[in-house]
C-alpha cells in the first residue's frame, strides 16, 4: 500500500468518524416499556382500560417514622403536607393522592357530606379515624399511622431528582422511599447512558493496557482498540441518524463491537510482529494482511450471524440489538483490514519487544484433567439445565442496595402491594343492588387467592360510609367532592384493584389466570385484567422459542459457513465442538448461579456461539497452513503453540472487558458479564484442549 493512498484512507474515515461523533449528541434513551410490542395481549388490556379511566405514570412515595412515633402528631403531619404542598407546585406533576386528601364521610339523603381529617396539615378531632377507616388502611396509610403511602401522577415533564430533593426537606426522623414507573426509567436511563457515553472510553483504555502487556509496544497496543472505538462510534452515529432510541439491550452495542472486534486488530498487530522480524515493514504488512484476512473475514460473519439471529426475536429491541451489532462487527472487521494496514503503512512497529508470552504444550496431564473435567460438568449439566427456571422480574434488574429494591421491599412489607393488577368490569347498563351481591361473591373469591392481599373497590367505600352501590356509581358520575370514587368508577365501567406483591413474570401470569377464571363465571359483565405487571411479564413471552430459535439458526449457519470454507465436513464438525460445549454449559452456569432465563440472560448463547468460533477458525486456519509441510500431530501441535498464545491474550482481554459490567449499576448488566466471562473461559479452553487434540486426529496424514 502507498503511503499517498493511505493517508488518503486516514483522513476519510477520520472525516466521517467526526460528522458521525456529532450526531451521537442526538441519541435518544426509552423506557423499560418501550421494550414490549404495542399489539401483545396485556397491552392491548391496558391501552383499553386507560382509555376508560384515563390515568398518568404514577409515583409511589413511602414515608415513615419510627414505629413509637405517629404520622397524626402534629409536628409530623404538618412537615409532611408541607413537602406534599411543594410537590404540588413541580413541574410534570399532575396530581398528589396523600392522608390530607382523606375524608371521614358520611351519606345523608342523596348527598355525600365529607369531613377533612387535617385543616393544612393539621390533625383535626376525627383524625384517629383514619386509621380504622378500611378505605384508606392499606391505601394511604398502614394500621399504626407510622407510614404513609402518596401517589403522585406525573407526565413526561418530571423531573425525578426534584421530587427527591423535595422529600429531603422532610426531618430526620422521616425515612423515604420512592417507587414507580418513572423510577424505574429514570434508574434505567441512567444506567442506558452510562453504557453509552462512559464505558466505551473505559474499555478503550483497558484493552490498550491488556494488548500492551501482550504485544510489548504501546503504539501497537493502541491500534487495535482504537479501531473498534471508532466502529462503535460509527455505529451509534448511525442509530442516531436511523432516529434510533437506545434501551436497556440496545446500549450494550459499543461495549459488545469494541469488546469482541478488539480482538481483530490483535490478531492482525500479532501477526504483522511476528513477520517484522524478518521482513521489511512494507512487506511484513502485506503478509500479515494476506494470512489475516480470512480468518478475519469468517471471524466477524460468524459473529454477525450470532448476533443477527436475534432477527427472529419478536422484540424490536432485541431485533435491533442484533443488527446494529453485527454492522459495528462489520465496520471493526473493514477497519482491521484497511486502517489498520494503512496506520501500518506509516508507522513502524519494531518486532523485539518485551512483551507477555505463553507458553502451551499439547497432551499435558493439565490438558488431561481439562478434558476430563470439561467432559465430567458436560455429562451431569443435563441435571442443572432441567432446574433452569424461564422467568423475568423488572425489579430484579436492580441490585439488592438501590433505592428501588429497598422501596419495593417496604411497599410490600407495609402495604403488601406493589404494582396494581386491576380487574375491570363493563356492562350495557347502570350497576344495581344485585350487582353489589355478585361483586361480593367475585372479591371474596380472589381474596382467597394466594398471593392476593385484599381488594380495594367501591364496595369498601359502599361497606364503610353505608352508600349503596348504585348510589356511588351515580356519584361517580355527578359529584366530585369524592375524588376517589373517579379511581373505581367511570360511565358503565368499574375496576377492583387487587393488591398483590407478585411483581416476577410467572406469578403474575399465573395470578391473573386465576383471576380470569374466577371473573369468567360472571358472563353479564365483559371483564378483563389489566396491569404493569402483566404488561412487563409480557417481554418473558417467547423466550423459549426465540432461545431454541436463535441456538439452531445460528449454530446452522455457522457450520455451512465452515464447510463452504474449508471444504470439509470433519473440521467444520471439529470446529463447532467449542461453542456446543459453551452453550449447554452457559445454560449450566445460570442455574447453578440461580439465574433465570429471561430477555436480558437469553442474549448470552447467541453471542458466546459468534464469540467462541472465533477461535476456532484461528487454530483450525493456522493447522490448515501448516499441515502443508508437516504430518497431522506436527500441525496441530505447532499451530496451537503459535496461534494458542493469541487466543489467550484474546480471552483474557474480553473476560477482563466483560469483567467490567460487574461493576455496572444494574444487576443484569452484572449477570451479563459473569455468563459471558464463564463462557468464554469455557470456550478458550475447550478450543486449546478438544480442538487441538480433534485436530491430531481427525484429517488424514500429510508428509513433509
Amino acid at each position: 500500500m502507498k503511503k499517498k493512498f493511505a493517508l488518503l484512507i486516514l483522513v476519510i474515515v477520520g472525516v466521517a468518524t467526526l460528522v458521525l461523533l456529532l450526531n451521537i449528541t442526538n441519541l435518544r434513551f426509552g423506557s423499560f416499556e418501550e421494550l414490549i410490542p404495542d399489539d401483545y395481549p396485556s397491552s392491548i388490556k391496558m391501552a383499553r382500560m386507560e382509555k376508560t379511566f384515563p390515568a398518568a405514570e404514577k409515583i409511589l412515595l413511602v414515608a415513615s417514622v419510627d414505629s413509637d412515633d405517629s404520622l397524626l402528631k402534629s409536628e409530623n403531619s404538618e412537615a409532611l403536607y408541607r413537602v406534599v404542598e411543594d410537590l404540588k407546585e413541580l413541574d410534570g406533576i399532575l396530581k398528589v393522592n396523600s392522608i390530607f386528601d382523606a375524608r371521614d364521610v358520611s351519606f345523608s339523603g342523596f348527598s355525600i357530606n365529607p369531613k377533612p381529617f387535617f385543616e393544612e396539615g393539621v390533625p383535626l378531632e376525627n383524625a384517629k379515624k383514619l386509621t380504622e377507616d378500611p378505605v384508606y388502611v392499606g391505601n394511604l396509610i398502614n394500621k399504626s399511622g407510622t407510614t404513609a403511602l402518596i401517589a403522585i401522577d406525573v407526565n413526561e415533564e418530571i423531573s425525578v431528582e426534584s421530587v427527591r430533593k423535595t422529600l429531603n426537606q422532610l426531618p430526620d426522623n422521616f425515612e423515604t422511599f420512592m417507587t414507580g414507573n418513572p423510577i424505574i426509567d429514570n434508574e434505567m436511563k441512567k444506567s442506558i447512558m452510562l453504557l453509552t457515553y462512559f464505558f466505551p472510553p473505559l474499555l478503550f483504555l483497558l484493552m490498550w493496557v491488556l494488548y500492551f502487556l501482550r504485544l510489548g509496544d504501546f503504539r501497537a497496543a493502541l491500534l487495535p482498540p482504537l479501531v473498534a472505538l471508532i466502529a462503535a462510534l460509527w455505529t451509534y452515529g448511525i442509530a442516531s441518524l436511523a432516529n434510533l432510541t437506545l434501551n436497556m439491550l440496545t446500549s450494550t452495542i459499543g461495549l459488545f463491537i469494541i469488546i469482541v472486534s478488539s480482538s481483530y486488530g490483535l490478531h492482525m498487530i500479532d501477526r504483522y510482529m511476528r513477520f517484522r522480524d524478518s521482513y521489511h515493514h512494507l512487506e511484513s504488512v502485506k503478509k500479515a494482511v494476506s494470512d489475516e484476512k480470512i480468518p478475519l473475514f469468517l471471524s466477524a460473519l460468524t459473529t454477525a450471524v450470532g448476533f443477527l439471529t436475534f432477527i427472529f426475536s419478536a422484540m424490536e429491541a432485541m431485533r435491533y440489538l442484533g443488527i446494529l451489532v453485527a454492522l459495528g462487527v462489520g465496520i471493526s472487521f473493514f477497519f482491521t483490514l484497511v486502517v489498520i494496514p494503512s496506520l501500518l503503512t506509516l508507522m513502524d512497529l519494531k518486532a523485539k519487544h518485551k512483551h507477555l508470552g505463553f507458553k502451551i504444550q499439547a497432551k499435558t496431564k493439565f490438558s488431561s484433567y481439562l478434558s476430563i473435567g470439561l467432559l465430567i460438568l458436560l455429562l451431569i449439566s443435563p441435571l442443572f439445565i432441567k432446574d433452569l427456571e424461564v422467568n423475568s422480574d423488572q425489579f430484579s434488574y436492580f441490585k439488592n442496595n438501590s433505592e428501588i429494591v429497598k422501596a419495593t421491599e417496604k411497599t410490600k412489607e407495609t402495604f403488601g402491594w406493589v404494582l396494581p393488577m386491576y380487574v375491570v368490569l363493563e356492562k350495557e347498563g347502570v350497576f344495581t343492588a344485585d350487582d353489589t351481591k355478585n361483586l361480593e361473591q367475585m372479591i371474596s373469591k380472589m381474596e382467597e387467592l394466594q398471593g392476593v392481599n385484599g381488594i380495594y373497590s367501591l364496595l369498601d367505600i359502599s361497606n364503610s360510609y353505608n352508600i349503596p352501590l348504585p348510589m356511588l356509581n351515580l356519584f361517580a358520575k355527578t359529584d366530585d367532592s369524592f375524588s376517589e370514587l373517579s379511581e373505581f368508577a367511570s360511565g358503565n365501567s368499574i375496576r377492583l384493584l387487587v393488591k398483590t406483591p407478585i411483581t416476577d413474570a410467572n406469578g403474575i401470569r399465573e395470578l391473573n389466570n386465576k383471576v380470569e377464571n374466577i371473573i369468567a363465571e360472571y358472563p353479564q359483565y365483559s371483564p378483563y385484567v389489566a396491569s404493569t405487571a402483566l404488561v412487563n411479564a409480557g417481554i418473558n413471552s417467547g423466550v423459549v422459542e426465540n432461545q431454541v430459535t436463535t441456538i439452531f439458526v445460528a449454530f446452522g449457519a455457522i457450520a455451512i459457513l465452515l464447510i463452504i470454507v474449508f471444504r470439509k465436513i470433519l473440521l467444520a464438525l471439529i470446529a463447532v465442538v467449542p461453542i456446543v460445549v459453551t452453550t449447554i454449559l452457559n445454560f449450566s452456569y445460570m442455574s447453578i448461579l440461580r439465574m433465570n432465563l429471561e430477555v436480558s440472560t437469553a442474549i448470552i448463547a447467541g453471542v458466546l456461539m459468534g464469540l467462541i468460533i472465533d477461535y476456532s477458525i484461528h487454530l483450525i486456519s493456522g493447522y490448515r497452513r501448516l499441515s502443508k509441510k508437516h504430518n497431522r500431530a506436527e500441525a496441530s501441535d505447532l499451530a496451537l503453540r503459535d496461534i494458542g498464545p493469541v487466543i489467550i491474550a484474546s480471552g483474557l482481554s474480553l473476560s477482563a472487558g466483560f469483567s467490567s459490567l460487574f461493576f455496572a449499576p444494574l444487576k443484569l448488566f452484572l449477570n451479563l458479564g459473569i455468563l459471558l466471562v464463564l463462557g468464554i473461559a469455557t470456550g478458550v479452553t475447550c478450543t486449546l484442549v478438544f480442538v487441538s487434540q480433534l485436530l491430531s486426529i481427525g484429517s488424514s496424514k500429510k508428509k513433509r
